[in-house]
């Protein structure tokens, strides 16, 4: 399937305005074997094959994106520098640093979604809890004496104080500066819960170190058709994390077009599809005026959440 995919590029670099006739490069603005860093891995794969050019990944992690997306603003404009940015980069990010070094809106433009991801709640496994209604009984009975850890102003972080606050509790947050030492505290009993994307617990999970709850997605998923969604206790509650393809402004619009038109149709092959939901992440095809108004409603939908918990600057 990959070389009839990329057959029609095989005499490209002859043509004139070929793209990519060298290799391109892709930030990520996570640590190396990272969630963020596995979904762009398993993107920069699918491209390498459909374009005969390698899609490097690169990575610039720190400063809460800053330091990647700094970089990618900084890079020349023509196709060879890519940028698969978190949401929690764009939804979060500028309310948190009024003064950042670059404009979101204005520097980086959008290619495409690559994924959305939803977030998983575990628990330590010797709480003896079976289902969510008993974590909130729990925290009922203990109003604010539980700990819950993740990374301070995350995606994960603004969906459980949503959670928290639709479920009448509280409990007590501690900041991580990554997901594998609050995963480890959960496993040590230090702190009593992780909210975090399925991809950064499975492992945890499935060796039954932590035990998964429940999950932020509107509906149970195919792949973990055991796990309830928050909404089945919290009726309508929903989050998600998501992965954007971006390229720094000024890219030739005939060049974000194609990147366009070939993320989507790596996106759509059925391994690739596998891969991602393996992982608890899912893919659906967008342009790149789509990605941007959805960009927008995320921004909306989470701005009152995160005045609400006194992120703002």
């Amino acid at each position: 399937a990959g070389l009839g995919l990329s057959a029609p590029f095989a005499a490209a670099p002859a043509q004139s305005g070929a793209y990519p006739v060298k290799p391109v490069t892709i930030i990520c603005s996570a640590p190396a074997g990272t969630g963020p860093d596995v979904i762009t891995r398993i993107l920069a794969d699918g491209l390498t094959k459909r374009w005969r050019e390698r899609a490097v990944v690169e990575h610039r992690p720190g400063g809460r994106a800053i330091i990647a997306t700094l970089a990618v603003k900084k890079s020349v404009p023509d196709g060879y520098t890519l940028y698969v940015a978190l949401g929690s980069t764009f939804v979060i990010l500028p309310e948190i640093h009024p003064d950042l070094p670059f404009d979101l809106q204005r520097d980086i433009v959008p290619i495409g979604l690559v994924a959305e991801q939803p977030f998983a709640i575990a628990v330590d496994p010797r709480l003896g809890l079976n289902s969510l209604a008993d974590l909130i009984a729990l925290a009922k009975r203990r109003q604010g004496e539980l700990l819950y850890g993740t990374i301070r102003a995350s995606a994960p972080h603004l969906a459980t104080e949503l959670f928290l606050s639709q479920a009448g509790i509280k409990m007590k947050f501690v900041a991580y500066p990554n997901t594998a030492k609050a995963v480890g505290d959960v496993m040590s009993g230090t702190v009593s819960t992780v909210v975090e994307s399925l991809s950064g617990l499975k492992g945890a999970i499935t060796s039954g170190q932590i035990k998964a709850l429940a999950i932020s997605s509107a509906k149970r998923l195919l792949e973990f058709p055991d796990l309830p969604t928050i909404a089945e206790t919290i009726p309508g509650y929903t989050a998600k994390g998501w992965f954007a393809l971006m390229a720094p402004a000024g890219t030739p619009k005939a060049i974000l077009t194609k990147v366009n038109a070939d993320l989507n149709a790596v996106l759509a092959q059925p391994e690739v599809k596998r891969k991602l939901a393996s992982l608890g992440t899912y893919s659906h095809a967008t342009t790149p005026a789509e990605t941007a108004q959805y960009i927008s409603g995320e921004r909306a939908l989470w701005k009152p959440v995160i005045k609400r918990m006194g992120l703002l600057n």
